[in-house]
């Protein structure tokens, strides 16, 4: 009776915190429960200073503690409210608090901008302020489980160093044999009704997401609907559980949610997707399809889903999923994946945003050719050209993976063999993602729309093919030759004379002097790639 009257008499909460950072406040439950992960919910409505109300919900931490988070797109003094489902637990129920808004006053990009959303058109990510949204993802699928504190914080350091703004993660265990995480901790504990997640497992999980967003960083979750070891993957009840709990965990950080990782869509991810495009109104959710081009299509239509994500993957021949005979990678098939598959996406209705969020791996073992699994070894350049040719198919945004990054470096057995850590950390290919990056930050990237057709001399080779893009006023122009010396385009389209400059993807160099100063725009011409070089991209503009 004292600790019940004790908690009916707290006061009000005041806090402040900047637009766009992460806010939070904690809750004591005044009544226990058997399992109170699952036997109570708190919903949370947060009112802005003009009036408008946005809903989230608390989640338990642990013992009596429950916790609510946010993050506030205006200045001013909002208010929030809390309602239980069990109305008698006088600390969860009709709590109420005041959050002093004022305006971010840092650097970091996120806080800046505001949390992406999907452009007017339908066509790409801005952030909240409307500057466009260049996804450079890249995958550390494991990272949460496999990595430890300090190796995540050097990471995520290295990866803003080179631009990256998105981390790519599997929600449970990312395809390596762990149960549990480097300070002992399994993501879920007990069976049947006493499951619920372990509160310092994903206490950790949280730390890594808010230095990631610290240092400009979203996170994307993958397979919400397989969270991990001891995890009831087919219980629909527990996955809307899990996923209901995890967004109002991250309620507060700039992230974003795919039910499904490799997979196609089913009962409990579709469950999934439905709840987390409910529970968490202001976030992004998507998909990562299996690496086929009909779970893309299913999950692109999918209510849910706020823009199309892509796996064009490696080359599969043969569904890993399935019991099909294993087949070779194959080199032309993925890079006529990243083309074709991306510009399927592209125009698809309903418009969606397309992300090609897994192309082909800067992989040791796709480079080596060594058995008949890795057959045909795969150029190097490979990783580097999906990035253009999807980019210049339609593709908003792309992620880059290494192995040895995405399985951190894990070798418990023969199919996730290659680099070392700090090996694949260390491999150019990320510094050329950096290039990328840069190269499409400096123009009107998200105009561009893909024109293949106007290119007269298209190779038949699968890994040489071409691709064009060009925005529809017909001020500029980007061409990407994989190994091929020239390119000869239809430049009627263009709105005046073309100034023409090539840029190495491999050393960040440009040539202005292999064209003439000014092209016509009167037919086809044939630019001539500089001598020496491997793969190229041409630069069209109009002034």
């Amino acid at each position: 009776m004292l600790f019940f009257t004790f908690a009916i008499q707290w006061p009000d909460r005041a806090s402040a915190v900047e637009t766009w950072a992460p806010w939070e406040a904690s809750l004591t439950s005044t009544r226990p429960y058997a399992n109170p992960y699952a036997n109570v919910t708190v919903s949370v409505t947060y009112t802005a200073p003009t009036g408008e109300h946005t809903t989230g919900k608390a989640f338990w931490d642990g013992g009596s503690t429950f916790r609510l988070q946010a993050m506030f797109p205006k200045p001013g003094v909002w208010t929030w409210r809390t309602t239980a489902s069990d109305a008698a637990n006088a600390g969860l129920h009709h709590r109420t608090g005041t959050v002093t808004v004022t305006p971010f006053a840092g650097s970091n990009p996120l806080y800046a901008s505001g949390y992406p959303k999907v452009s007017a058109d339908a066509r790409y990510l801005t952030y909240a302020n409307g500057k466009p949204f260049l996804w450079l993802g890249d995958t550390a699928w494991s990272a949460l489980i496999a990595a430890s504190p300090s190796e995540w914080e050097s990471y995520i350091d290295l990866r803003k160093k080179q631009n990256f703004n998105v981390i790519q993660v599997h929600t449970g265990q990312g395809w390596v044999k762990r149960s549990r995480d480097r300070s002992g901790n399994a993501p879920f504990m007990g069976s049947g009704p006493s499951l619920q997640w372990n509160p310092a497992y994903w206490r950790e999980v949280e730390r890594k997401v808010r230095y990631a967003n610290s240092q400009g960083l979203m996170v994307y979750f993958t397979a919400i609907a397989e969270p991990g070891p001891g995890f009831p993957k087919t219980n629909t009840t527990e996955v809307r559980r899990f996923a209901r709990n995890l967004a109002a965990r991250m309620n507060g950080y700039f992230v974003v949610y795919a039910p499904v990782a490799d997979g196609i869509p089913t009962p409990q991810i579709d469950a999934a997707g439905a709840e987390l495009a409910a529970s968490a109104p202001g976030h992004l959710v998507s998909a990562h399809p299996r690496v086929k081009f009909d779970p893309a299509q299913a999950f692109h239509d999918k209510r849910y889903t706020d823009f199309a994500g892509l796996q064009s993957g490696n080359g599969w021949v043969h569904d890993p999923y399935l019991k099909e005979p294993r087949k070779a990678f194959s080199a032309p098939v993925a890079v006529q994946n990243a083309i074709d598959w991306t510009l399927a996406l592209y125009n698809q209705a309903p418009r969606k945003p397309v992300i090609n969020m897994e192309g082909v791996y800067d992989s040791m073992r796709l480079q080596n050719g060594e058995n008949l699994y890795y057959q045909q070894p795969y150029p190097v350049r490979l990783p580097r050209s999906m990035a253009y040719l999807a980019m210049l198919s339609g593709s908003k945004g792309i992620t880059y993976g290494a192995g040895g990054v995405w399985n951190w470096g894990n070798t418990g057995n023969q199919a996730t063999i290659g680099w070392p850590l700090d090996t694949a950390l260390a491999r150019p290919g990320a510094t050329q993602m950096r290039y990328w990056f840069d190269f499409f930050s400096g123009m009107a990237w998200w105009n561009l729309v893909p024109q293949h057709q106007l290119i007269y001399d298209q190779s038949s080779n699968p890994l040489n093919r071409m691709a064009f893009a060009k925005t529809p006023d017909g001020r500029l122009g980007v061409a990407y030759l994989p190994e091929n010396w020239q390119i000869t385009l239809d430049l009627r389209d263009f709105a005046g004379p073309v100034s023409a400059k090539w840029y190495n993807p491999v050393s960040n160099a440009w040539n202005t002097t292999a064209e003439p100063s000014l092209v016509a725009n009167r037919g086809i011409y044939a630019f001539q790639k500089p001598s020496g070089w491997e793969d190229a991209v041409l630069l069209l503009t109009v002034q």
